[in-house]
């Protein structure tokens, strides 16, 4: 990102970041109360869509009132991903697996984010990946169309 930022004018990256972590900070608590309240699902969905949105923003962003509104949007994106996530995560694993879960999640999100600029170079990356966010909204709701057939399958069966 700082590179990226350079190159597309920001002189200061450090701002991108600082703009990010500030608004991940007072946001966190009440994407996890918002996702407690009205469903994993409810916040999961804007999030990844918010991702996606602010991915493709970053792509074409050149000033740096650009870059700092999308160090907003994907602050508050990544915050209500990451809360549902971690919540559904907790919600659907036993209780003697949520550490090793914890750790594939995160893994996997570290592997994301180490792998990007690597595999598809700073140009194009970020237009590339804000794909993978819608992708995650079909798998989230294809998983959870499933899980609901099997307990209607279930209780059908019980009857």
């Amino acid at each position: 990102m700082p590179l990226y930022a350079i190159d597309r004018g920001m002189s200061n990256p450090g701002l991108f970041f600082a703009v990010q972590a500030t608004v991940m900070f007072f946001l966190r608590s009440y994407a996890g109360q918002l996702s407690d309240r009205f469903g994993r699902g409810a916040v999961l969905i804007p999030g990844l869509i918010m991702t996606s949105i602010s991915l493709v923003l970053l792509s074409g962003a050149s000033s740096l009132y650009v870059f700092l509104g999308v160090a907003v949007l994907y602050a508050a994106a990544m915050v209500s991903v990451q809360t549902s996530l971690m919540a559904l995560i907790i919600d659907r694993v036993k209780p003697e697996m949520r550490g090793a879960a914890m750790g594939t999640y995160m893994s996997a999100m570290d592997a994301g984010i180490g792998s990007g600029a690597i595999l598809w170079g700073f140009s194009r990356m970020y237009i590339l990946t804000s794909f993978m966010p819608l992708l995650g909204i079909g798998l989230f709701l294809w998983i959870n169309h499933r899980n609901k057939q099997k307990r209607l399958d279930n209780l059908e069966l019980s009857h």
